[in-house]
């Protein structure tokens, strides 16, 4: 009896390959296994047969994007909304901002796309817009100091700033923690345990947090991560 190996074809694109911008800054999967890039010029998709670049509704850099149900979620410079696909396989995108344009600062770029329960959040470095699809409502957290970034968990919506970590309770923001290790430290991620969340930061390493209470998580490789920076974790 012989036994062999088998590695999947790995097919790759360059830039040239599939005609769109040299960054990619976010990617998302649909139901159907297709794969969606936000690209510097629109986004593209891959369907596992060609690469389709669907140009960006105000031409600007897409920055996130996020499949939820039927609908790939983008977002982009002062503007963000869904894309819908045709009976006839086309793309088609409707602009969820363009009905509060006037909210929305100008530059004002979004990063992050956070689903829960029957709200899709929206988040920039300013705010976070809370697109309730049940009511096509929009409520606005403005925390006036900068987001360095959103997360979510199994139990909820949190975001980062200069003052500590909220989270999103309802629409609205609390402050979930504040103290110089979160204050002091950017952090990458928030991770769930069935005891507490792990906290992820970007220089000093792992903490846990449990029934109020926030303690270092210790690891093998403190000394390495102090001396490095972290971008990403995956529990």
């Amino acid at each position: 009896v012989g036994f062999a190996q088998q590695l999947p074809p790995i097919v790759k694109y360059s830039k040239e390959n599939y005609n769109a911008g040299i960054q990619n800054w976010m990617i998302s999967q649909d139901s159907h296994q297709y794969m969606y890039y936000a690209n510097n010029e629109g986004l593209f998709e891959w369907n596992g047969l060609k690469v389709i670049l669907n140009s960006s509704p105000n031409e600007t850099i897409i920055r996130s994007v996020k499949c939820i149900n039927d609908r790939i979620y983008t977002g982009a410079f002062m503007e963000f909304g869904y894309w819908q696909r045709a009976k006839n396989g086309q793309l088609f995108y409707t602009s969820l901002s363009a009905s509060i344009k006037s909210k929305i600062n100008e530059d004002e770029q979004f990063w992050g796309i956070f689903p829960f329960d029957n709200w899709i959040l929206f988040q920039s470095l300013e705010k976070i817009y809370a697109y309730n699809t049940k009511t096509n409502t929009f409520t606005i957290i403005n925390p006036n100091s900068t987001i360095n970034k959103a997360f979510k968990t199994s139990n909820g919506i949190y975001f980062q700033t200069s003052n500590g970590l909220y989270e999103i309770d309802q629409g609205k923001s609390k402050l979930f923690l504040s103290n110089e290790i979160i204050n002091q430290n950017k952090l990458i991620n928030i991770l769930d345990t069935k005891n507490g969340l792990i906290l992820v930061t970007q220089k000093q390493g792992l903490f846990y947090y449990s029934n109020g209470v926030l303690s270092k998580f210790s690891t093998n490789i403190d000394a390495e991560i102090q001396q490095s920076n972290i971008y990403s974790s995956q529990l």
